[in-house]
């Protein structure tokens, strides 16, 4: 689950906070409100820093201690898609091995010999990536497969 870095005003401790759970804090003159917010489904539910002792009298917590509550219900709640390792399309037209990669034939307009490229598409959203490989009269079997090497290496 993503985390970020969270300093409360008055606190010495920085926090790491999930993803989905948001600070609330407001100042009105008396006690005030002061909490964690998770904002994962609807309704979201508040976790407040205060808490009632055993004698039924409030008292002022740790955001610490709110936040570990907020996070364990996130937590019981969430449920991460699963993830599937990609596979190869069977209709793809010439097989690397791996999926996402592909050695394409391109010609540009202004050249004469086309030029072969491995390029990887990546599906975490990173950018994608062209190793060349060399053109029609440059290109080599042993090339291709080196260049297929550093992908999945």
């Amino acid at each position: 689950m993503h985390t970020r870095l969270c300093r409360i005003p008055g606190h010495a401790a920085t926090l790491r906070v999930p993803r989905h759970i948001v600070r609330i804090d407001i100042d009105d003159g008396g006690a005030g409100t002061h909490g964690w917010q998770v904002r994962f489904r609807k309704p979201s539910r508040f976790f407040s820093d205060s808490y009632v002792d055993a004698a039924g009298r409030r008292r002022l917590g740790s955001p610490k201690a709110s936040l570990a509550r907020a996070t364990e219900y996130l937590l019981s709640i969430y449920k991460p898609r699963p993830r599937r390792l990609p596979r190869e399309h069977r209709d793809k037209q010439q097989c690397t091995g791996m999926a996402g990669v592909r050695v394409v034939w391109r010609r540009h307009r202004n050249r004469r010999n086309a030029e072969c490229v491995v390029r990887v598409d990546r599906p975490d959203g990173r950018p994608l990536r062209v190793l060349y490989v060399g053109t029609e009269t440059t290109y080599s079997e042993a090339r291709l497969h080196r260049m297929l090497r550093e992908v999945r290496g």
